[in-house]
């Protein structure tokens, strides 16, 4: 009983309505996307030189900060998307 009545509770911020807290673009938080995506282009250097790339056309920064790649990708990650958050705060809006 306890459980059911927690989740009816929280179904108000599921996104039924345009005021909840997890209320997306068409179902897509474009923020975390943008960090996503973010936090990837800083290894892809260093990814590509290590996969395909001829020996040494990758300058030797990108390939360090590869061999740091999950530090690096989810510092800049965080970053991105706590940057973005304090430009553009989460506006609410009534619910017809």
């Amino acid at each position: 009983m306890f459980g059911v009545s927690l989740t009816r509770g929280a179904l108000r911020w599921m996104g039924m309505q345009c005021s909840g807290l997890y209320w997306y673009t068409h179902g897509f938080n474009l923020r975390a996307i943008a960090a996503l995506v973010l936090g990837i282009v800083p290894n892809l250097p260093g990814f590509l030189q290590t996969v395909a790339w001829p020996p040494n056309s990758v300058h030797p920064v990108f390939v360090g900060l590869y061999d740091f790649s999950w530090f690096v990708g989810v510092a800049t990650a965080s970053v991105a998307y706590m940057a973005m958050c304090r430009m553009r705060p989460i506006k609410t809006c009534m619910a017809a």
